[in-house]
């Protein structure tokens, strides 16, 4: 996977991973001593997670909030069979006398378990180690670090272009490391750094809809409106409410992605912004509410506006409410037409986030026109690619809706794959 165009931490981290890796291949049938430092909860259960899925006899002992001595904790959960250790949630008794104290007195007992041992520590943890446990720290084969520096204020954010491309992995790197950048400037009362602090918690928003952690998009949303608000900062009040129409979107919230979106286009054209993209939402959203007659006048507004006269002239975010429109009203030929032109353009422009909407369309369109074996062609490069991109949701969704497909097609052999698949990828969330 490339480095995110925004910065080249993601490839670091990257390989920081891969090292890891290799330590643990070639630590295995002994004991050797490591640390992982990793400030980002989020980050570290998803690397655990993918360690695990890779050897798949680790085993993960996260420690009790009041653990006093942390070896005779893991002794006592140590399973024999185990090939390496995670050992999680030491920060949380890390500042007890006593627990440092039996943890540096513990040196020479880990050798005991005769495994990898790997401590997973945020930076304050491992501070707290490496000034008070200063004996096993020494011990310490390696010791890797994920999220631990802040990105340049003046890297760039290139919205959802920059993100529809990423692999799972660079989206959970990428979230830590805007995390901890946004802590570093979060008090900063210049207001360059809280144009900067916006920018990337509207960055923040679309990598957490990507994850479809939704209640978290909600949650960074009502924070950046407020701020935008208060700072009478225009264009980004405008893209946190499209981006908040969205995701109230896929929350099933219609009336209230309405309400959003129409706040986002009134900002849009009394500040003369880009209209196209809250045009193309409202569109959408009102064919969700079935108003077609009214979604159908957004569209016809925004292209007339363009001077444009044929749906193929028309920027693509009307293009996608057009071929939406066309669905939802039940005019297939045209939707099929409209969808299989718009896939075209992606596979030119290399534009990931519009091959995908236009894949879940095209299938959708086959299945509800009756030809089954078609759309489930479709959902199969859709599961597929969110596999590869590893959008481990996504992927499930679509391995779920192809069970009910082969199940209504009655294809034995498909259908006991892909449970299979459905359970392995289920072991990963």
């Amino acid at each position: 996977m490339a480095d995110s165009p925004k910065s080249k931490m993601p490839g670091l981290q990257m390989r920081e991973l891969r090292s890891v890796e290799r330590w643990l291949s070639l630590s295995a049938g002994s004991f050797s001593l490591a640390t992982a430092i990793c400030n980002s909860p989020l980050l570290r259960r998803h690397l655990v997670k993918k360690l695990c899925s890779k050897f798949l006899k680790i085993q993960e002992i996260e420690l009790k909030e009041e653990c006093s001595d942390p070896f005779e904790e893991t002794k006592a959960l140590f399973d024999q069979q185990a090939e390496a250790i995670f050992i999680i949630g030491l920060e949380h008794s890390i500042h007890n006398v006593r627990t440092v104290a039996s943890l540096n007195a513990s040196r020479e007992l880990w050798q005991e378990l005769e495994k990898p041992v790997l401590f997973w520590l945020p930076e304050f943890g491992a501070e707290i180690v490496i000034n008070q446990a200063r004996d096993i720290w020494a011990w310490n084969s390696h010791v890797f670090q994920f999220d631990t520096k802040t990105i340049s204020s003046e890297l760039r954010f290139d919205g959802v272009a920059g993100i529809t491309g990423m692999g799972g992995d660079d989206v959970y790197f990428r979230i830590a490391e805007l995390e901890q950048h946004l802590r570093s400037i979060a008090n900063s009362k210049a207001f360059q750094l809280k144009n900067e602090y916006l920018l990337r918690l509207e960055e923040l928003m679309l990598l957490y809809a990507r994850l479809l952690e939704l209640a978290k998009v909600e949650e960074l949303g009502s924070e950046a409106l407020h701020m935008s608000q208060s700072l009478r900062l225009r264009d980004h009040e405008c893209r946190i409410l499209l981006l908040l129409a969205g995701n109230k979107r896929s929350m099933g919230l219609i009336e209230d992605a309405e309400r959003l979106a129409r706040n986002a286009l009134a900002i849009a054209e009394t500040q003369a912004l880009n209209t196209p993209q809250a045009m193309a939402l409202l569109a959408a959203i009102l064919s969700d509410l079935g108003k077609f007659d009214e979604a159908l006048n957004v569209v016809s507004n925004a292209a007339s506006g363009k001077g444009v006269t044929q749906e193929q002239q028309m920027p693509v975010p009307l293009r996608v409410a057009m071929a939406d429109l066309h669905s939802k009203s039940g005019h297939f030929a045209e939707a099929l037409d409209e969808a299989r032109g718009l896939l075209e353009v992606a596979d030119k422009t290399n534009d990931v986030g519009l091959r995908l909407a236009m894949l879940n369309l095209l299938g959708n369109l086959n299945i509800r026109k009756g030809d089954l074996t078609q759309g489930a062609k479709y959902y199969e490069s859709l599961m597929e690619q969110h596999a590869e991109l590893g959008l481990v949701k996504r992927e499930i969704a679509y391995l779920n809706k192809l069970v009910e497909l082969y199940t209504e097609l009655d294809d034995e052999t498909k259908l006991i794959r892909t449970r299979e698949r459905l359970d392995r990828a289920s072991g990963l969330l």
